[in-house]
């Protein structure tokens, strides 16, 4: 049983003082570029059709640029 709970919290190398480490850096960076690119996309090209609240748009924003920021922090740390 606790090996189960431990398996489920992850891999716990990104729990490290150190940072998220290279190969974690690298992935958050690309799927928070791809995430925000893919958002804006999406919503300027059916602001139109479609009536999505500002709001959540930001906020996943927000949440992007915040993978972003913990992957740029982790390559430089």
């Amino acid at each position: 049983m606790p090996l189960l709970s431990l398996m489920l919290l992850g891999p716990v190398s990104s729990a490290s003082s150190k940072g998220p480490g290279p190969f974690f850096s690298g992935l958050f960076i690309l799927i928070g570029g791809w995430v925000l690119v893919r958002t804006w996309n999406d919503y300027l090209k059916r602001r139109r059709n479609m009536e999505v609240p500002v709001f959540n748009l930001l906020w996943v924003s927000g949440l992007a640029t915040f993978f972003i920021v913990v992957g740029i922090w982790g390559v430089f740390r």
